[in-house]
């Protein structure tokens, strides 16, 4: 009696395609859940300069805010995905601050936070044509944008 071992070329091609289309269902969601992560990096790491500045407004004499992201901490967030920074638009007793990514994310790209909580991203996150603003507060914030960028 002869012994079949090992598999046939059939049984082989049903394999690697099905791991095929596991392998095509799975790398987007993982790519999708390291943007969101880098995103949330960014959005704590601009909430704590927000109480960072909080602080600094209530320790200062002349009641006004850090003008600079050295007065405030680390210019990067933890893993170096944003670069950090204060704007003054108008004086010191307001700021915009930004987190600019140091990688490609056209859908969010700039977050923004300004001292009375606005919060807005220079991205089209959902394709709709309204795009945020820059370190000025735009005249129209898309909340849908804010929503999906601002988990």
């Amino acid at each position: 009696m002869f012994l079949k071992k090992g598999f046939t070329l059939i049984e082989m091609m049903i394999v690697i395609g099905i791991i095929g289309i596991l392998a095509s269902i799975a790398y987007p969601m993982y790519t999708k859940h390291v943007k969101d992560g880098r995103r949330s990096e960014a959005t704590s790491a601009l909430e704590i300069l927000a109480s960072q500045q909080a602080i600094f407004y209530n320790n200062s004499a002349l009641s006004v805010y850090a003008g600079a992201i050295g007065a405030l901490g680390a210019a990067t967030t933890t893993n170096n995905f944003y670069n950090l920074a204060v704007n003054q638009p108008v004086n010191a007793t307001s700021y915009v601050l930004s987190a600019t990514p140091t990688w490609a994310d056209p859908d969010c790209n700039i977050f923004y936070l300004d001292n009375v909580g606005r919060r807005w991203v220079s991205g089209n996150y959902d394709g709709d044509g309204v795009l945020g603003g820059g370190i000025v507060v735009p005249a129209v914030i898309d909340p849908d944008d804010v929503a999906a960028c601002w988990r």
